[in-house]
């Protein structure tokens, strides 16, 4: 049980590491272009909003984390 779990974190791990290097580059590129396309302002924005955005993704992903443990804890209690 322990090997499975520990298999899944460094599959997550990564999944996390190929997403963050695909992102990092298309980040850059569309940065690139919106930089020329939009007022300083506009551009503030989109960076809050993408900031936002990926902060309340991982906060998601470490919620949904936390209940998958609390629910092996709760059938392991169950179980026994």
């Amino acid at each position: 049980m322990l090997v499975s779990k520990r298999d899944d974190l460094s599959q997550k791990f990564e999944d996390a590491l190929a997403l963050s290097e695909g992102t990092a580059l298309r980040r850059h590129q569309v940065t690139g272009y919106l930089v020329k396309s939009l007022s300083d302002e506009e551009f503030e924005d989109f960076e809050h909003f993408v900031e936002t955005k990926l902060r309340l993704f991982l906060e998601k992903q470490a919620v949904e984390d936390i209940v998958a443990i609390i629910q092996s804890k709760l059938q392991s209690l169950n179980s026994d």
